[in-house]
């Protein structure tokens, strides 16, 4: 019974595994894109950032 669930444990392993890896590729590759337009989007974060009232606060 323990050999099943030790099984059951890799077999979940190796697919969450796959998962992220495949999850965090595809965050890189944006990341990546985001990359070349980044210079124009700080400013608008910034602002917007700025204009929540709550982090002014901190």
């Amino acid at each position: 019974m323990s050999e099943t669930s030790t099984w059951i444990y890799l077999i979940k392993l190796a697919v969450f595994g796959t998962a992220f890896l495949f999850l965090f590729s595809v965050l890189q590759y944006f990341l990546c894109k985001i990359k070349r337009w980044w210079p124009g989007l700080i400013l608008p974060l910034l602002t917007f950032l700025h204009s929540l009232p709550l982090i002014s606060w901190l």
